[in-house]
């Protein structure tokens, strides 16, 4: 057994208990491992139910600060969900429906800042990882949009948003050319 299969081993057996959470685990070995055709039993009710779980951890936290470690496990389950449920339904705003419903209208964002896929060389070859740039960690509530023609998901909250925090970082970097 490779050192890759033992800790997918690992981490499988210590999610064993929680069914959707290592539903989707499997879902993003077989995205790593290219697996094709993606097995699809059960994927669309466990990226749902993580979904739905994520809400639920939100809703007591919405307008509070996340711990980064804690903001970016909510991130990544979201991102896998996401993404199975894009694959499946073959829409993003179908997903962005789907969520919305889920939240009973009301759905919730986490603070990152935008965020970029980079090119990453693995053992598996070339490959793109999401990478999130500084955002505050605020639990806000999301964007309804479900038509298209915008932003579906919000990625920064009204006061790290390009329109506010962009102006105040010019005049800080600004102001340290001044003084360099």
């Amino acid at each position: 057994m490779t050192k890759l299969a033992e800790r997918d081993a690992r981490v499988r057996a210590a999610i064993e208990h929680e069914g959707r959470s290592a539903r989707l685990f499997d879902y993003s070995v077989h995205l790593r491992d290219r697996v094709r055709p993606l097995p699809e039993d059960g994927l669309r009710e466990a990226a749902e139910a993580v979904l739905h779980d994520v809400h639920e951890l939100l809703v007591p936290r919405e307008g509070q600060k996340l711990e980064s470690s804690e903001r970016f496990a909510i991130l990544y389950d979201r991102l896998y969900a996401r993404d199975a449920l894009t694959r499946l339904t073959g829409s993003r705003m179908e997903v962005k429906r789907i969520e919305v419903s889920l939240s009973g209208g009301h759905p919730l964002a986490v603070c990152t800042g935008p965020w970029r896929t980079h090119k990453v060389v693995t053992v598996h070859g070339l490959t793109n990882v999401p990478l999130w740039y500084a955002g505050c960690g605020a639990v806000f509530p999301d964007s309804l949009n479900v038509r298209g023609g915008g932003r579906a998901w919000k990625d920064w909250c009204p006061l790290c948003s390009p329109e506010v925090a962009n102006p105040a970082r010019r005049l800080a970097a600004r102001h340290r050319r001044a003084w360099a």
